[in-house]
Order: structure tokens, then C-alpha cells, then sequence
């Protein structure tokens, strides 16, 4: 009867055999469960706003506008888009002053490139009221001249 109870040599082996391969697939979920939280970690981190981008984001975004303001203002000379187009500027540079806490190089670039600007924008101002004046002051007629050489206005 102790024979009858006993299993076989064979089905000994093929009980352990089943063991290692459920131990084995236990294992992998394991090491397959913890990478893809380390993955489903690293995604979320990713996904995060950077508030440096944000300050960015923001400080293209008036400086865009206040590119806007001036193109209306200088067309068309109105205190309300000079004003617009000043608070503009100011915002920009505020955010840029923020996000010098991230990068301080980077803020002065942008200061530097702003202040630039700010002088460009100054130029094609005196340009277009130079412009404007010899506009009304001109009669637009113009005599071209053509002896042996290359057109000129006179």
C-alpha cells in the first residue's frame, strides 16, 4: 500500500518542472510589474508642465502682442495701442526676470535681444515720420533721365 502512495519518479520531475515555470513566471511579472511602473513614473514626470516653459510660453506671447500694438501704432498713431503695446513690452521683460531664476544667461539674452528691438522699433519710427514728411512735402512727379547711362530720378 506505501507504494500505491507514493508517486512516481516521473511524475516527481514533471510536478517540479511545473513549479520552476510558474516560479519563473511569477518572477518575470514581477520584474515586467516594476518596470512599467518605473515607465508609467518617468511618463508622468515627462508630462509635467516645466514652469520655465511656461514663463516662456507667456513672454513670447507678449512679445508677440506688443509686436501687434506697434505695427497698429505706427500706422495709425493711437496712445491707446502705444500704451497697449509698452505694457506689453513690460510683461514680456517681467516674465524674462522671472525665468532668470532658471537661467540667467538665457534672461540676459533676451533682455539684450528686447532692448534691441526696442531700438529698431525707435528707428522705424523717425523713419516713418521722415517718410511722412517728405511724403507731403514732395509733388510725386519725377523726371527720368536716360543719356547713356543707367535710369536716374530726378
Amino acid at each position: 500500500m506505501s507504494k500505491k502512495n507514493l508517486l512516481s519518479r516521473s511524475s516527481l520531475i514533471v510536478i517540479i518542472i511545473c513549479l520552476v515555470v510558474l516560479l519563473t513566471i511569477f518572477f518575470l511579472s514581477y520584474l515586467n510589474l516594476k518596470n512599467i511602473s518605473t515607465l508609467n513614473n518617468s511618463v508622468s514626470e515627462l508630462s509635467k508642465e516645466d514652469s520655465s516653459i511656461i514663463l516662456l510660453r507667456n513672454c513670447n506671447e507678449q512679445l508677440i502682442a506688443a509686436e501687434n500694438h506697434y505695427r497698429i501704432y505706427i500706422n495709425s498713431p493711437d496712445n491707446d495701442k502705444r500704451s497697449a503695446f509698452i505694457n506689453n513690452i513690460d510683461s514680456a521683460l517681467n516674465y524674462c526676470n522671472k525665468l532668470s531664476d532658471f537661467d540667467k544667461d538665457f534672461s540676459n539674452k533676451i533682455q539684450q535681444n528686447v532692448e534691441f528691438k526696442m531700438v529698431v522699433y525707435d528707428a522705424i519710427k523717425k523713419l516713418k515720420i521722415l517718410s511722412d514728411s517728405i511724403g507731403n512735402d514732395a509733388d510725386h512727379t519725377f523726371t527720368i533721365l536716360t543719356i547713356n547711362g543707367p535710369m536716374k530720378l530726378v
